[in-house]
């Protein structure tokens, strides 16, 4: 009814890989919009990076196509990125896990910060808003990342929220009319994060 076709691309296993023709045509030649998924971004970027779709997308992106996505997919496309990746229940064989380990070890872990794919130079925190499965609020722990690595922007995007960046301009939109979005940089003469 929307006149739009989609395509999907997988390439989480070897043998969803398609061959480098196929996706080069599926990401390069073919889209208008490329929206990447939430998931565990870590896994996606290292297999994004192994099958050269990275270079494919940023390829895509200086050729106009829209890049977008949410969570983790919101948050790939930033030079770093604040993530749960590293969760022991957000793993490939999640139900193994769960099964082997107590509640307390489910819950005993960390936010890491990974590389991304660079096109926009921040580390970017989505679900800023929320509490984690360990308890640690996202806000308050990429403000520690920004204390301890004062040179990287933080900006967080709230759930219910989306940032929209076109060229050097970006706005945020809400859609709840509450969520929004947050630049974060420390003050020189203080260190104070604002």
């Amino acid at each position: 009814e929307l006149g739009c076709e989609i395509r999907r691309l997988d390439v989480s296993e070897e043998d969803t890989v398609p061959s480098a023709e196929e996706m080069r045509e599926m990401v390069v030649e073919w889209p208008e919009v490329i929206l990447c998924s939430g998931g565990n971004t870590l896994h996606a970027l290292l297999r994004w990076k192994e099958v050269g779709l990275d270079l494919l997308m940023k390829e895509s992106g200086l050729n106009g196509t829209v890049l977008c996505g949410a969570s983790a997919g919101a948050g790939c496309w930033f030079s770093s990125l604040h993530t749960d990746s590293l969760r022991p229940d957000n793993t490939k064989n999640r139900e193994h896990v769960l099964n082997e380990l107590t509640e307390k070890e489910l819950q005993d872990w960390d936010y890491a910060k990974i590389s991304a794919l660079g096109f926009i130079d921040a580390m970017c925190v989505p679900h800023f808003d929320a509490t984690g499965t360990n308890g640690a609020k996202r806000a308050e722990d990429a403000e520690q990342i920004l204390l301890e690595d004062p040179s990287t922007s933080v900006i967080g995007v709230d759930e219910n929220a989306a940032l929209v960046v076109v060229g050097g301009d970006a706005m945020a939109v809400s859609g709840d009319g509450k969520a929004t979005c947050h630049v974060m940089m420390p003050l020189e003469e203080t260190g104070e994060v604002i």
